[in-house]
């Protein structure tokens, strides 16, 4: 992120990000929190971090954040205390569990979540039978149909997937990285995709190819039986 003239893809993500923010205040969503799926930063510099915390804030709400394989998820954490370093996150949003796992691997642009998080993973869904549960992961679980994509996702998403189908109050697994909305149900999980607050990638390519749709954001209502809302807002310029 870059407040400067820079860009990425001829978008200048600092504005891009500006503009996303400004549209939530303008249609006044109700929101108690706000998710960041990662990828946060191209360089992984904190002053990059910094300016991305000066615009959320204008928001006035807590902010959970995942490290993308972009992102540098020791510096990251330094900042945000909620994001997943070595170890998952755990957050009681009302009757849910918001569970944040870090899928970054250094140097590398495909995810893989590590044994210790899942063995974390498995023991806290055990203790918590009875509350609706939200997985947050920075890469894709499963395939979406773009090879080139696929190829960078995460590497053991059927092991995380198994490991959920067991557990009937996971409701929701929610991932960025694909820069393109994504709607999946895998038995009684919900499998999404959110777009990017910067450029998009159009879905099911061979190779990358960037969309035309403008930068967008998605929310989610979470209602106390476990139900779900979701609905994604597009930045149009």
């Amino acid at each position: 992120m870059d407040q400067n003239k820079k860009s990425i893809l001829d978008i200048n993500t600092y504005e891009s990000l500006s503009k996303v923010i400004e549209n939530i205040k303008q249609k006044q969503l109700a929101h108690d929190f706000l998710l960041v799926t990662g990828d946060i930063s191209q360089d992984s510099s904190r002053r990059s971090y910094e300016l991305f915390e000066t615009l959320l804030s204008k928001l006035n709400k807590p902010i959970y954040c995942l490290p993308g394989n972009h992102d540098d998820p020791a510096l990251l954490k330094t900042l945000f205390k909620q994001s997943p370093d070595k170890a998952i996150s755990v957050n009681l949003i009302q009757n849910h569990l918001l569970i944040l796992l870090n899928t970054h691997i250094s140097g590398v642009e495909s995810g893989k979540i590590s044994e210790v998080q899942l063995h974390q993973l498995d023991n806290m869904l055990k203790t918590n039978p009875n509350r609706p549960v939200i997985i947050a992961i920075h890469h894709h679980p499963v395939n979406i149909n773009s090879p080139w994509m696929d190829k960078i996702g995460l590497q053991n998403g059927n092991e995380l997937l198994t490991l959920l189908e067991a557990f009937p109050m996971v409701k929701i697994v929610l991932f960025g990285h694909v820069h393109q909305e994504i709607n999946i149900n895998h038995q009684h999980i919900k499998i999404i995709g959110t777009p990017s607050t910067c450029y998009q990638f159009k879905p099911q390519n061979q190779t990358m190819s960037v969309d035309q749709l403008g930068p967008g954001y998605r929310a989610i209502e979470l209602l106390n039986d476990g139900t779900i809302n979701t609905e994604v807002y597009r930045i149009n310029e």
